[in-house]
């Protein structure tokens, strides 16, 4: 990875205080996992291309804007899966694949059990969700299964 972008934002802040203590019920971290994903995501699509478009408001014409990029999002399952469902509040028509990774312990490095993943052109951005960061190992098997997948090159970014 080239950069290393730090969220420093309060409610970010909250959520990991809330998620990193261990009496923390369930529900609670479910709520806090999802509040601290949508803040991640956002940072995480912040470069989006976005076109011009002429739209008719009550009031009076407007331009608009949309999506220009299309993006397929690739969970690494299973805790990736988490994050999943706050991305498709933002971008419910996004392609989805997955990638199932779990360590080897005597080797420390990811060893691949499922991969899913849709067709990727050059023309479509990566979006991998993997919450678990320890050595980068899974983060590094997800990017290789999914540019097994397609054509782009290194256009790709990790939550």
């Amino acid at each position: 990875m080239s950069s290393v972008t730090q969220i420093s934002h309060p409610l970010a802040e909250h959520s990991l205080t809330i998620l990193r203590k261990t009496e923390t019920a369930t529900a609670e971290f479910r709520r806090h996992a999802n509040s601290l994903s949508k803040i991640l995501i956002l940072e995480a699509t912040r470069d989006l291309t976005l076109t011009p478009t002429p739209i008719e408001t009550p009031v009076a014409p407007m331009e608009g804007h949309v999506l220009t990029d299309d993006l397929v999002i690739v969970p690494v399952l299973r805790a990736g899966l988490a994050m999943l469902f706050a991305v498709q509040e933002f971008l419910p028509s996004s392609s989805v694949g997955f990638v199932g990774l779990e360590r080897d312990e005597r080797t420390a490095k990811a060893r691949e059990y499922y991969r899913k993943i849709p067709q990727t052109p050059a023309t479509r951005r990566v979006l991998i969700l993997d919450p678990m960061l320890a050595t980068g190992g899974s983060l590094e098997g997800a990017i290789s299964a999914a540019k097994a997948k397609g054509d782009f090159g290194d256009r790709y970014f990790g939550t």
